[in-house]
């Protein structure tokens, strides 16, 4: 991990009254250091169980899951946005590389829920990452998947939409492959 990654902590440090307590940088770095694949897994885990508690309490005192809007009509189901973004880095960092609009930094592959502006999953990728990568897409979208509360994921049409990026023929097989383990999928890309 590059030097000065979490350099804004002193930021929030300095404001305890609209951040609270903040751990040290020396704390940050152990805590950093000590994330291993195993502890990345768990987070992910403690964030979905986190965000089923948030879907049931929505549906229980609320309409439930908002629906994604287009053209001012409500799309049925849920609707995930996959897309890449650039991300400039000032200084060689861990990772970072010539992106192809000429700048230096990174090329993250994201997910968002449209329907509720939740960003579910997120590959960070140097920036000469391609652009179509399939196997990228798949790993952003399981991981996006496995974010949405069974109830959800196996009993709700799921659209997943991308930019031409996501148009391998790998990608948009294994869209359709998810059919078969009893997720309803469809996907738009232009």
């Amino acid at each position: 991990m590059a030097p000065g990654t979490i350099s804004d902590l002193a930021l929030l440090r300095g404001q305890p009254e609209v951040f609270g307590p903040v751990a040290s940088t020396p704390t940050a770095w152990r805590l950093l250091a000590g994330i291993d694949p195993a502890a990345l897994a768990r987070l992910r885990s403690a964030r979905a169980a986190a965000r089923e508690g948030v879907w049931l309490q929505a549906a229980e005192t609320r309409n439930g899951i908002p629906a994604a809007r287009a053209g001012g009509h409500g799309l049925p189901g849920l609707i995930l946005d996959i897309d890449a973004t650039l991300v400039t880095c000032h200084s060689e960092k861990e990772q970072a590389a010539a992106t192809y609009k000429r700048g230096f930094g990174y090329h993250p592959l994201l997910c968002f829920l449209d329907n509720t502006g939740e960003a579910l999953a997120g590959v960070l990728r140097p920036g000469n990452a391609g652009a179509n990568t399939a196997a990228d897409h798949i790993t952003v979208l399981d991981a996006a998947l496995a974010q949405i509360p069974d109830a959800h994921r196996h009993g709700t049409t799921i659209l997943i939409r991308t930019d031409s990026a996501g148009g391998p023929k790998a990608f948009l097989a294994h869209v359709r492959a998810l059919r078969e383990r009893g997720i309803h999928t469809s996907f738009s890309c232009p």
